[in-house]
């Protein structure tokens, strides 16, 4: 595996989160990489690779979610919400030498809450990848490709105190 000697990026981002109505959030992210290459490339600084963008490094990328908590009545606690990832295609290894498609990937949550004394208890489930989307990440290698995560599904139990 070579070390990578001297790497720059240079874009921007842009993120907005607030609450549409109450119980209605919003958080969006946006991210052009226009500039994200190999200045040096490994500790000689010989290697072929100086100049060439970065491996798995898309020029766009972001993400939108959304939820609703309903905050009174019966229902109070519950949470619905829903999200994408969306990627642009990128290189699939510092030389550049083949390109990884780009990518959207749709995930759900629900969770409710609950007090319990002086304590809160949150239980939440994560749906992520939830069409089942078969996506690639890069590798600093030729020989091999990562694939991303599947439909997954993740729980969680927190309590605050």
């Amino acid at each position: 595996t070579k070390v990578i000697g001297e790497q720059e990026s240079k874009g921007y981002e842009f993120e907005v989160s607030g609450e549409i109505l109450p119980g209605w959030n919003i958080i969006g992210a946006f991210t052009h990489l226009a500039y994200a290459n190999i200045n040096k490339d490994g500790i000689d600084g010989i290697s072929g690779n100086t100049g060439k963008r970065m491996y798995n490094t898309p020029r766009n990328f972001g993400s939108l979610w959304s939820t609703y908590e309903f905050l009174n009545g019966s229902l109070q606690g519950l949470k619905f919400g829903s999200g994408i990832y969306a990627a642009s295609q990128a290189e699939g290894t510092n030389a550049n030498d083949f390109q990884l498609p780009g990518y959207v990937t749709l995930n759900l949550l629900t969770s409710y809450s609950i007090k319990v004394g002086k304590s809160k208890v949150t239980t939440q489930l994560n749906v992520n990848n939830i069409l089942d989307k078969t996506y690639f990440t890069g590798n600093n290698s030729s020989a091999m490709i990562g694939v991303g995560a599947p439909l997954t599904f993740m729980g969680s139990i927190r309590v605050e105190f």
